[in-house]
């Protein structure tokens, strides 16, 4: 008995082992920057320049980025918020090295209970596929947009 349970244990570690899996590996897409250039009050908000570069050796394809402001659920804890602004100058494919100014404005009129809103620290999304538009390829990054 133990020495069929101790093969099983062996078959399925060497069948893991063996699998592939073909999605876009972190080295990819951990070298694509999303740089704050510069943070400007306009009128009743606010305009983010925020420079992408494609550092890695893939093609960005089909990419979009977004800025959002997150809601405060506690003190010091923070969640995602539906409404997001979409960067404006982005381009569907970045090659290797290449690199981009994005222009968001988020406008602060309109924000239904602002307390609700951590508006000082906005949050910037990345959304996009490796190379090939399909699942395998598909990826998000993103982070705090102030501390980049």
């Amino acid at each position: 008995m133990k020495r069929k349970l101790l093969f099983v244990i062996i078959l399925i570690f060497m069948m893991l082992l063996g699998c592939s899996n073909e999605k876009a590996s972190k080295s990819d897409y951990s070298n694509i920057e999303l740089k704050l250039l510069k943070e400007e009050k306009i009128g009743k908000g606010i305009v983010y320049k925020v420079k992408l570069t494609n550092n890695s050796n893939s093609v960005l394809k089909q990419n979009n980025v977004y800025v959002y402001y997150p809601i405060k659920k506690r003190e010091n804890v923070y969640g995602n918020n539906p409404y997001k602004v979409e960067a404006e100058g982005n381009k569907l494919d970045i090659k290797p090295g290449e690199k981009v100014n994005l222009d968001i404005y988020m406008p602060l009129e309109g924000i239904q209970n602002q307390s609700l809103i951590e508006t000082k620290k906005p949050v910037i999304q990345l959304k996009g596929y490796l190379d090939t538009v399909d699942s395998k390829h598909k990826f998000s990054i993103g982070g705090d947009l102030i501390n980049r």
